[in-house]
């Protein structure tokens, strides 16, 4: 048995590429950040709704899809939705950010802004005087 030296050894590997047998194209999913899914989303919705939605995801969970606390017992996802609520109001997984922030996006929609009364401290403040006008008419 011979032992070598890390230069002087080399290792060659065979690739086999991956083929396609019925010459059918390939999808390849990029995976988004928390950011660009919430950017992609919130397109459809109209730019108060965009504002607040940014400002609430912004201090709930600074656009991390994350739980507020051990065991995900009260906010979840970038929009810190409790499960009830989510279970109640929306559709889909409240767990997957995409579902979560359509789910919080269509919320503020419908005008339940009082669902983040919450942490009203740390994003009415940095909202536009015209978003701000929408929750505080």
């Amino acid at each position: 048995m011979r032992k070598c030296l890390a230069a002087a050894c080399i290792m060659v590997i065979a690739v086999t590429p991956i083929s396609n047998h019925d010459k059918q194209e390939l999808e390849v999913k990029n995976i988004e950040t928390v950011t660009e899914t919430f950017d992609r989303l919130s397109k459809s919705f109209d730019g108060e709704i965009k504002e607040i939605g940014h400002a609430i995801t912004n201090a709930e969970s600074d656009f991390r899809n994350i739980c507020n606390t051990e065991g995900c017992r009260y906010g979840i996802g970038p929009m810190q939705i409790v499960r009830s609520t989510f279970e109640e109001q929306c559709q889909g997984n409240v767990f997957n950010q995409e579902d979560n922030i359509k789910c919080g996006l269509t919320m503020l929609k419908r005008g339940h802004y009082w669902r983040w009364y919450q942490s009203v401290d740390k994003w009415f403040l940095k909202l536009s005087k015209k978003a701000q006008k929408r929750i505080l008419p």
